[in-house]
């Protein structure tokens, strides 16, 4: 709890509060756009049979969730550092997230059957992984200040940006068709 004189301090300088919410944003663009497109472009581009979509949709839902447990009790061990608990970890996952996002929606032309399989599982099972890491970025809004009112703004704007960000894909790719 705040003493009365610290309840207006101000904690988020506005160039870290912007920075946050522009990660934010391209977090939750990269999700979304993953969420939204992958299983057309493996039906649809790729052109996988339903029985290969099914075997995909269970071994990548199954794997990283049972992977997100031992992720998540790394995350809570860590020791909060000078950087923070989560920020480090939000950092180490952006550029792995951005060649994966690449990667899942890349198939190199030689590899058929089998080894396509072992391709977009093994690249969508990372994605998962790293998106237990990346997602921290969401947790960040409730620690990065102690001043209640000044973490509500945060955690409304990150919401905010959030949703705008996760349903900008559909605009991306609705735009990058009339070019």
């Amino acid at each position: 709890v705040l003493k009365n004189a610290d309840a207006d301090k101000k904690y988020v300088k506005t160039s870290e509060f912007i920075w946050y919410l522009i990660a934010v944003f391209f977090y939750t663009n990269m999700t979304g756009f993953v969420g939204q497109y992958r299983n057309a472009f493996l039906v649809d581009v790729v052109q996988i049979t339903n029985k290969e979509s099914s075997l995909f949709s269970v071994i990548t839902s199954v794997v990283p969730f049972i992977l997100n447990f031992f992720i998540v009790m790394y995350i809570d061990g860590r020791s909060i550092g000078k950087s923070g608990k989560f920020r480090p970890l939000v950092m180490l996952a952006a550029i792995p997230m951005g060649i994966l996002l690449f990667l899942s929606f890349w198939v190199p032309k030689s590899i058929t059957g089998s080894l396509l399989m072992i391709y977009i599982i093994t690249v969508a099972v990372l994605w998962g992984a790293l998106n237990t890491f990346g997602n921290t970025i969401n947790n960040i809004a409730v620690v990065m200040t102690p001043n209640l009112k000044e973490r509500d703004t945060v955690i409304s704007f990150r919401g905010i940006v959030s949703a705008v960000g996760n349903s900008a894909s559909l605009v991306i790719v609705v735009v990058l068709n009339l070019i």
